[in-house]
């Protein structure tokens, strides 16, 4: 395990809470990064097709990222995580690269949900 703390992050918000413990708060907290691969594995990347990765991140968002009932971005990212590993395999000339799997991965410091909402209509007056 390796520590992955800035000298920075001690210097974060508390918040008391009713047991009178204090706990120490981010002062970024509300972080969501994805990754197509784990740290140390190679992403693929069809010359014609582009990212499979950024294919499946699309096709999930424009699916389900507005349906009814709403779905936050970590069960859209976790669907895009399993997706990819269910139905994705690379297709290659070179025996080396032939016939693998590719496992997406995000980090999350999120402290609520996140959900998408559809675009403005541009004709309303904005406050």
């Amino acid at each position: 395990q390796t520590c992955q703390v800035l000298p920075k992050d001690h210097e974060g918000d508390y918040e008391t809470v009713e047991t009178g413990w204090a706990f120490p708060v981010p002062s970024r907290p509300e972080l969501f990064v994805g990754f197509a691969t784990p740290p140390g594995y190679y992403a693929y990347r069809d010359e014609s097709e582009g990212s499979p990765f950024i294919q499946k991140l699309c096709e999930v968002f424009d699916e389900h990222a507005l349906s009814t009932p709403r779905k936050d971005l970590v069960w859209l990212m976790t669907q895009v995580n399993s997706q990819m590993a269910h139905k994705f395999v690379t297709v290659s000339q070179d025996p080396g690269f032939h016939n693998k799997k590719q496992a997406p991965c995000f980090i999350s410091c999120l402290t609520t949900k996140v959900y998408f909402r559809p675009p403005e209509d541009e004709t309303t007056p904005r406050p």
